[in-house]
């Protein structure tokens, strides 16, 4: 596909800084759930990982950025160790939980960043202060590299391991990594 790789350690640890506004000290860098290297053979299997997988592009609901309080979900592409130094996965953290629900993709098959979008419905807002903050649909470029192809693929935000919801297949591909955002109108 491309002729480089990432080293492992070249990947990203979600973590939440605080700072203190008026002395500009370092309250806390904790992470948001604690990281792991790679996934077991056990976890690809049962779609979920203790701990969060090395990641990039985090993306949240983007209500939650009005509702004032921080946000449960944390949806990002994820490298499991089996993608050849590149992301093969997403995963879905969740602030205080154990495990976290990943979508590994077969070899070949690279994810590009995700996108959030609100589920239509005029209790969207609402959903993003509430346990529903995760009602939505993922929405990620998929470049397939055995046939040198790109889809969109279409998950429920709820269940990323489940069933894709819509899958558009593109008579091209789309450049790995490339980067968009989803526009409601």
């Amino acid at each position: 596909m491309y002729s480089s790789t990432w080293a492992e350690d070249g990947y990203n640890t979600l973590r939440e800084y605080v700072i203190d506004l008026k002395t500009g000290a370092l309250l806390s860098d904790a992470p948001f759930v604690p990281p792991v290297k790679r996934a077991s053979s056990t976890e690809r299997v049962s779609g979920f990982v203790a701990g969060a997988l090395p990641m990039e592009f985090p993306v949240v609901n983007p209500a939650t950025f009005t509702s004032g309080r921080k946000p449960r979900f944390v949806y990002t592409l994820a490298f499991s160790g089996s993608g050849g130094g590149y992301f093969d996965a997403i995963q879905k953290l969740e602030a205080g939980a154990e495990t976290h629900a990943v979508r590994f993709l077969p070899a070949g098959v690279f994810p590009s960043e995700v996108e959030f979008v609100p589920r239509a419905n005029k209790d969207a807002e609402k959903d993003a202060v509430s346990d529903d903050e995760d009602a939505g649909y993922l929405l990620y470029l998929e470049y397939d590299s055995g046939s040198h192809l790109s889809s969109v693929v279409v998950l429920d935000a709820q269940d990323i391991t489940g069933p894709e919801l819509a899958r558009i297949h593109l008579p091209f591909h789309v450049p790995y990594t490339f980067h968009g955002a989803f526009e409601p109108e």
